[in-house]
């Protein structure tokens, strides 16, 4: 199997953060399915989500879909563990080390940078966090879970500035070719499940394994 390759759209400066597919911010976006759930017992429950990536000249952003079921959403403390929530995540990496942005459905963020799985770590602190822009359309807390269809959105934008804080990044006037991968996953709800864009070969679930993750062309970047 090949490495996935997607084109991420360059977007208008002025254009504003959105939940919505068609807007100026995501409209050339070209449209991804989360769709290899290689960890999931046969007949579990594994949702339609769908990403798309856009990016300006001073962020990246991610528009989220998820058609989903047993929701659920209780951390609300930025920087605590919204994995264990319903929850959608990017990771990327323009060079050394890789980034990891984890948002829960209620728009509880969590970024990080490091080498490899807890390895010369960097954690944004609350203060950093502030600095993202998240919209979505559920509340911050969610109890009891959801069980029935419910689908939602989320979307993010993540300052340049913010990854130069935190840990080795390169823009896309000196990397236009990234590497990451898309997530959704649920850890602790009654259906548990883990998700990815670029498929993960590992036997348990583990998304911090950058030699899995795909390429990312930023369109309208300077070569390089």
């Amino acid at each position: 199997m090949g490495t996935p390759r997607l084109r991420v759209a360059r977007a208008p400066d002025a254009a504003p953060l959105s939940l919505d597919p068609a807007s100026d911010l995501f409209r050339f976006s070209q449209p991804l399915l989360i769709e290899s759930f290689p960890w999931s017992p046969e007949g579990g429950f594994v949702p339609r989500a769908e990403a798309r990536l856009a990016w300006q000249s001073g962020a990246l952003c991610a528009l989220f879909r998820v058609e989903d079921r047993w929701v659920r959403c209780l951390c609300t403390e930025p920087g605590g563990p919204v994995w264990e929530d319903t929850c959608v995540e990017l990771f990327f990496s323009t060079g050394e080390g890789y980034f990891n942005v984890e948002i829960n459905c209620g728009g509880t963020p969590l970024l990080a940078w490091q080498t490899a799985r807890g390895q010369n770590r960097r954690a944004a602190t609350a203060e950093d966090l502030a600095l993202l822009e998240v919209l979505t359309t559920e509340p911050a807390r969610i109890d009891p879970e959801i069980a029935e269809p419910h689908p939602w959105s989320l979307a993010v934008r993540v300052p340049f500035a913010l990854l130069q804080r935190v840990g080795r990044f390169d823009g896309p006037e000196r990397c236009n070719l990234w590497r990451g991968n898309l997530y959704h996953c649920n850890e602790n709800g009654s259906r548990p499940r883990w998700g990815s864009w670029a498929p993960i070969r590992t036997p348990k679930p583990d998304f911090h394994r950058p030699e899995f993750f795909g390429e990312w062309l930023l369109e309208g970047a300077p070569q390089g």
